[in-house]
């Protein structure tokens, strides 16, 4: 549905859309208003019908895009978005593509090639995270013995990681753990230890990578992430107080940003009402 010439997402308010300001308050608390205290229950079409009364700038909206755009790093869109809208991504689109090869390449597992491209971008991101830095050459131990070269690893671990593992007791037991996986023939045999075969999985990688991107979007002074989980959060937030309310309203379902009729009635939304949540976990 349109609200003030762009697509919005039923739930997300003017001003709550991009956090600039306006009203506190969601379309869907507003909408479900009572001064009476009674229960109500809205169809699809009264829930539609009062959300298009709701207005959103379409700058907010193309600044949550571009927001969206600019943290994920896909900067050929973002350029692409600016160029259209006149939206300014607000960040230098080259460094934002080299911050997205980084991540790559460290999910990748190809962790020296990471290493030297955040370096080549600024030095400062590892060398004000030694914690970080340190888990990427953890990482680096740990794809070698992927790779089975035991020798080479070893030798490593001995000549680049031991001494950071002096400095920091919390170093020391991450390394053991490491090396830990030395005492499987092959890399691709799993431990039986959940402990150590976490650092065998693939996630691994994907978390290392993401906390990689947070150090360098946070050196840039940038977000170091988008706000559309919290939007949605919010909403959801909103939703469950409604129906702790006794409000009955249709369900949006994000996968295919459709309204459903709820399945609950006002009855026993009053008898059971949802618990509570912090919308800003």
């Amino acid at each position: 549905m349109q609200a003030g010439g762009a697509e919005i997402w039923p739930g997300a308010g003017a001003g709550t859309a991009a956090g600039t300001g306006g009203s506190d308050a969601t379309p869907v608390a507003a909408a479900a208003t009572t001064t009476t205290g009674a229960s109500r229950s809205f169809s699809v079409r009264d829930w539609e019908a009062r959300l298009r009364q709701v207005r959103v700038d379409k700058r907010d909206i193309n600044r949550l895009v571009m927001n969206y755009f600019v943290v994920e790093g896909y900067a050929d869109a973002a350029a692409a978005f600016a160029s259209e809208s006149g939206m300014e991504p607000g960040v230098d689109l080259s460094a934002t593509q080299q911050r997205l090869e980084a991540r790559a390449l460290v999910e990748e597992g190809r962790i020296l090639e990471a290493i030297q491209r955040v370096n080549a971008l600024n030095p400062e991101v590892l060398d004000s995270n030694p914690t970080l830095h340190f888990r990427l050459q953890k990482q680096r131990l740990i794809e070698l013995i992927r790779q089975g070269c035991i020798e080479e690893a070893i030798t490593f671990a001995q000549a680049e990681l031991a001494p950071l593992g002096q400095t920091d007791e919390s170093y020391l037991e991450e390394l053991e753990r490491a090396m830990a996986l030395l005492i499987y023939d092959t890399a691709t045999q799993h431990p039986d230890t959940s402990m150590v075969q976490e650092l065998l999985d693939e996630r691994q990688r994907t978390r290392l990578a993401s906390e990689l991107n947070a150090a360098i979007l946070a050196n840039q002074n940038q977000e170091i992430s988008h706000k559309l989980p919290r939007l949605i959060r919010l909403m959801r937030y909103a939703e469950r107080d409604l129906r702790s309310r006794g409000v009955v309203f249709p369900e949006l379902d994000l996968e295919t940003g459709v309204l459903r009729e709820s399945s609950v009635s006002a009855t026993s939304t009053q008898a059971e009402p949802e618990p509570m949540a912090d919308p800003s976990a």
